[in-house]
């Protein structure tokens, strides 16, 4: 199964706001097929984002944002009507959930979240860090969370991320199946503070997450939230390496 690749556009989020065309340019001469949003996409108006995007073939596949919920709930809706994309993908919540009940809050907050995404016409997708993989008690606090959580949200796996916490992120992509279509690769040293490396040049083992994506990922996509090297050269190499395990295996 092929599955397709896109590029989360934090990645290029300072080369976009020095430049905009010439990255967005550079983004789809690396082969990517799609990209996922940032709110806002820096270095252009709106309009001019969404006509490149268009006249590059490069969807938006997904936007990360906040939940539309209270103040934002418009500004979310409106964003994503304008790209044509039903994905919104949140999360980082979890630094304050160093409680049970504070997570259970956090979980809440999401159904909410996604009962407004529902009635819209979008889908939600979770995405993690490593705290979501990581024991709150005796229990990992993803666990607690799929229990919590209303059945139709989906997640977006965070697979450097899950192996930073010290799990095996194929183990975790098999086990959620098809309840997690999107995953972010992305490489590193393997710890919270190191500068994150072009895909196979760290501790992600990439061929595991790979065969262990393709009976249910819609998406893979690349995201290097920060980069030891030139970053358009890192997520070049990122595409070319991934593609090559994509199509071969090896």
């Amino acid at each position: 199964m092929s599955i397709p690749i896109a590029l989360q556009l934090y990645s290029v989020r300072e080369e976009l706001a020095r430049d905009f065309d010439a990255t967005i340019t550079q983004v789809a001469a690396a082969g990517y097929q799609g990209v996922e949003l940032i709110y806002p996409v820096p270095g252009a108006p709106q309009a001019t984002v969404v006509r490149r995007l268009k006249e590059l073939g490069l969807p938006a596949v997904a936007a990360h944002m906040p939940l539309p919920l209270g103040d934002q709930r418009n500004a979310v809706l409106d964003f994503m009507a304008a790209y044509e994309c039903t994905t919104l993908v949140s999360g980082n919540s979890l630094h304050d959930a160093d409680t049970l009940d504070n997570l259970l809050r956090v979980c809440d907050r999401y159904n909410e979240g996604y009962a407004v995404a529902k009635a819209n016409g979008l889908s939600l997708a979770l995405h993690n860090h490593w705290m979501e993989f990581e024991r709150l008690g005796d229990r990992y606090v993803y666990e607690i969370m799929l229990e919590r959580l209303d059945p139709g949200i989906t997640f977006e796996l965070d697979t450097y991320w899950i192996r930073v916490a010290g799990l095996d992120p194929a183990t975790i992509v098999r086990f959620y199946g098809d309840r997690a279509p999107l995953l972010h690769i992305k490489d590193g040293p393997g710890n919270i503070e190191g500068a994150m490396l072009a895909l196979g040049n760290g501790v992600l083992p990439l061929a595991e997450v790979v065969d262990a994506a393709r009976p249910h990922a819609r998406w893979l996509i690349v995201e290097l939230d920060w980069c030891a090297t030139d970053m358009i050269e890192a997520v070049t190499a990122s595409y070319a390496t991934l593609e090559k395990q994509v199509k071969y295996g090896a």
